[in-house]
């Protein structure tokens, strides 16, 4: 779905410039959000060679929001369970890219009781209905499930 792939790039936050995506780069700090360290593992060349950035974009966004990161780019196929088995813990997994991509985070994310958030930035996105530019609004229902607030539409 074309349509899906455009909306990749265009994640962003206005206030925060790049910055080193290490493993504890950004300070934990008091805020609302449940998940205090998360797991970001994408296919960098999903949606066209966009999904590095939306990655980064999505990684500066929880940073943003108090939540040390992880960013794990995959380089071939297999990579995400390889690098998601790797990886220590965290409150929240969050994939960025394709079908292949979230499938392995959601059974990594399953052997480890941890919660997947797919955001689609692939062509088919048929296991994910998040969009990168609808990742602010799916990180904020994220944060209010893991409070144990309810959810209504």
């Amino acid at each position: 779905m074309a349509g899906r792939s455009a909306g990749c790039a265009r994640l962003t936050t206005e206030k925060q410039g790049p910055r080193r995506l290490s493993p504890g780069a950004a300070p934990i700090s008091e805020s609302n959000d449940a998940a205090r360290r998360a797991l970001v593992v994408a296919n960098p060349i999903s949606g066209r060679g966009r999904g590095a950035g939306a990655a980064e974009a999505l990684a500066r966004e929880l940073q943003a929001r108090g939540v040390a990161v992880e960013l794990l780019l995959t380089r071939a196929r297999g990579d995400a369970a390889h690098l998601l088995r790797g990886a220590p813990g965290a409150d929240l997994v969050v994939a960025v890219g394709g079908d292949g991509t979230t499938l392995a985070a959601l059974h990594e994310g399953a052997a480890g009781s941890r919660p997947v958030l797919g955001i689609a930035c692939g062509s088919v996105g048929a296991l994910t209905s998040v969009t990168a530019d609808e990742a602010r609004f799916a990180l904020d229902a994220v944060a209010l499930w893991q409070r144990g607030e309810v959810l209504t539409a």
